[in-house]
């Protein structure tokens, strides 16, 4: 009789008849992709340590699947706001909203386009008024040059020579 023995007690030690000794390792693989399966060389039992996922990109969520291993899921950062960038900050992992006042162009050239994270994009007038009472104000909708036409100012004093200057009133 031989005996098979290797003194390891992670193998199955035993004798085939064409083969000999035969030290078949422990199995210890759980089919998770998600542990590290091994035999304990002092116990002999099996091991199922938890791997480590970690990308170490403060900007994905690290998970990890028992089919498919380790996940990175991009941070979502949106914020709802169409006039922002919304990104991830790589050095803190933060969500950043940055407003850009660019997203929110209309096209018109007599409005101030803004973005305001609070209520998204925003057309105020261009503002033409030149503070003269003597000229009608307004806006080229096709340059987006003020425009200031001169209207009668009429004070209704006839001992005054009204004109459309306002330092002669």
């Amino acid at each position: 009789d031989v005996t098979c023995d290797d003194d390891n007690i992670c193998t199955v030690d035993s004798c085939e008849p064409t083969k000999g000794c035969v030290f078949t390792p422990v199995a210890c693989d759980d089919q998770s992709a998600c542990t590290d399966d091994r035999c304990d060389f002092v116990t002999g039992e099996c091991r199922y340590d938890a791997i480590d996922c970690s990308d170490e990109d403060l900007c994905t969520t690290d998970t990890c699947d028992p089919a498919a291993g380790c996940q990175h899921a991009p941070v979502a950062c949106d914020d709802g706001v169409a006039c922002t960038a919304d990104f991830c900050a790589p050095e803190t992992g933060d969500c950043v909203y940055a407003a850009s006042d660019e997203a929110c162009a209309d096209t018109n050239p007599c409005t101030v386009d803004t973005c305001d994270k609070a209520l998204d994009c925003l057309h105020p007038p261009k503002d033409c008024d030149d503070a003269n009472a003597c000229t009608d104000d307004s806006c080229d909708v096709v340059s987006g040059d003020c425009q200031h036409a001169l209207v009668i100012c009429d004070d209704k004093d006839a001992c005054t020579t009204d004109t459309g200057d306002t330092d002669e009133n």
